[in-house]
């Protein structure tokens, strides 16, 4: 898709670097919320002129009848943005509508490019230039993280806020900053945040992404790049620990037990005793240092372990009384979980009146698209790791782990935007590595032949 805009030459992957290596620029002008569907429209441009004149029908991954189904039940909730959900306030107000519609926008806009990556070509957008593009987000979460550890109340007024009305999230207000700062633990206050709004999501994006960096860098990289890649991972370690996010450190624990077990399996001793010494010696620099005593005290103060259990309970019990539709989006409780009759006040801005579906996506899913939209969203998923369990090569390995991090992340993070679109771009990536191996294992096969003709 190379395009000339007044005789400056576009490269096809112009799309993901746009909306992957730069999203922390999107962030710092404060546009970021609406930028992927905005590149979605060249993306869709890209699709629609690729079947034209190929004359076929678009590639698509495995299981997508899954996904596509999945999409239409966001579509179809729509009808129940009105109805009020078990133990929630009726619904008033038009920011239910915005919600759901920039929700049913970026999962349009994120779809479109992982069917991007997947009917693109080596020639035109490349594997390796996908991991790389990912590679540099990882490189700016892990940098930012850094910055907010230094200058923990650092915040700012985004373009974008100075030239929008209220109401359309603007008037002039610091809307960025790099960190959330809260008192979880006794010794780190400082949670980064950028380029997210929410330290939980920086934390997700930041595993999710040094996969693809460790693949593109080290693994495939060579010389500056792998010394670099080598140098971002120690680095990342300080803001993942000091973020204090339990689900990154369990993910990472996990994510360490996958791919022990895919080199024990394939018998890769050496890979196997690498990985083991890379663990020794972060389990040893933790204990060494004073990030022993944050992991040690976020362990044993669960914090907000009670509210997620029942915003979750409510959740659940918005899929099972509308099980097909959901309630298309959001909807704020009645009260707290100490009483209904606790809520919003001038004295406490805090109290009560939480957001049922804001403390994973798993909860999301439950009460705005019911059950069924939610076993489809995982089923998808599923069917993609089903389908590349075979694939033991490096983007077979870093494929199938974002997707198993990704399912576990479900019940306590948000999957939107930046954390799902890095999921499918790996659906796309084990998509078009699956089918270059099925080509050249093909073009080996008819040239044996050939080769004992000759003998």
């Amino acid at each position: 898709m190379a395009e000339i805009r007044r005789g400056v030459i576009l490269p096809p992957s112009w799309p993901i670097w746009a909306g992957v290596a730069a999203y922390p620029l999107w962030w710092a002008l404060g546009v970021a919320h609406v930028v992927l569907p905005m590149l979605a429209v060249p993306v869709a441009v890209y699709l629609w002129r690729h079947q034209r004149s190929t004359g076929k029908p678009l590639r698509v991954p495995p299981g997508f009848g899954l996904w596509l189904f999945f999409l239409l039940t966001v579509a179809v909730s729509a009808v129940a943005l009105d109805e009020t959900a078990p133990g929630t306030l009726p619904p008033e107000g038009n920011g239910r509508y915005f919600a759901y519609a920039l929700r049913l926008l970026h999962y349009v806009a994120l779809t479109l490019f992982m069917l991007y990556v997947g009917n693109t070509t080596e020639r035109t957008v490349s594997r390796a230039t996908v991991t790389r593009a990912i590679a540099v987000l990882a490189v700016g979460v892990v940098a930012l993280g850094l910055l907010a550890l230094v200058m923990p109340n650092f915040a700012f007024t985004t373009p974008y806020s100075l030239v929008m009305p209220s109401w359309l999230g603007g008037g002039g207000a610091a809307d960025a900053s790099l960190a959330q700062v809260q008192d979880i633990v006794s010794v780190a206050g400082a949670r980064p945040s950028a380029p997210f709004a929410f330290t939980n999501t920086w934390g997700e994006v930041a595993s999710l992404t040094l996969v693809w960096l460790v693949v593109g860098w080290i693994v495939a990289g060579r010389g500056l790049r792998r010394s670099l890649g080598a140098l971002v991972v120690a680095a990342a370690i300080v803001p993942v620990v000091l973020s204090v996010n339990r689900g990154v450190w369990i993910a990472v624990l996990l994510a360490a037990g996958y791919v022990a077990v895919r080199f024990a399996v394939r018998g890769r001793a050496g890979a196997l005793l690498a990985l083991a010494c890379v663990a020794a010696i972060v389990g040893a620099l933790m204990l060494a240092t004073p990030l022993r005593a944050v992991i040690t005290e976020r362990v044993g103060n669960p914090h907000s372990d009670e509210v997620r259990a029942w915003l979750s309970d409510l959740s659940w019990h918005a899929a099972v009384s509308s099980p097909v539709l959901g309630y298309g989006t959001t909807r704020d409780t009645v009260g707290s979980h100490q009483s209904i009759a606790i809520g919003h006040s001038p004295e406490c801005a805090q109290c009560g009146n939480r957001v049922v579906g804001s403390t994973g996506h798993l909860w999301l899913l439950l009460i705005s698209q019911g059950l069924l939209g939610t076993a489809l969203y995982v089923s998808f998923f599923v069917r993609s790791l089903w389908a590349y369990r075979h694939d033991h090569s490096a983007i077979g390995v870093a494929g199938t782990l974002v997707i198993l991090m990704s399912l576990f992340y479900l019940g306590v993070y948000s999957a939107l935007n930046m954390p799902l679109l890095i999921v499918l771009l790996s659906v796309g990536l084990l998509w078009r590595n699956a089918e270059h191996r099925a080509t050249a294992s093909a073009i080996a096969r008819t040239r044996v032949p050939r080769a004992k003709v000759r003998s």
